[in-house]
């Protein structure tokens, strides 16, 4: 093999196994942290009081967005937002 091969063969396996550690290390959210992160995210997007009186559904979260229906005593509500919980948007469904 040539030297040049060598090199670049060596720095993408490190990169590889850079990742998979990276990702292995990730921690992994429970589903009630993840419930709790909904409540929370709703009671921003809709100014609902307290998330404790939110009853959360449907709650599908995807590397890079979360979805989940909610019900506050303001009505019922489909959520979305990114994986962080960072910007919830919802809409309010049927009553």
């Amino acid at each position: 093999m040539k030297p040049k091969f060598k090199m670049l063969l060596a720095c993408v396996l490190a990169c590889v196994a850079g990742v998979s550690v990276l990702t292995a290390c990730a921690p992994v959210e429970s589903p009630a942290d993840l419930e709790a992160k909904a409540r929370a995210a709703t009671v921003q997007a809709t100014g609902s009081g307290d998330a404790g009186e939110i009853l959360i559904s449907n709650l599908e979260k995807a590397p890079a967005r979360a979805d989940w229906n909610a019900r506050t005593p303001g009505g019922q509500f489909a959520c979305n937002s990114d994986e962080r919980f960072a910007l919830p948007e919802c809409r309010k469904v049927g009553e």
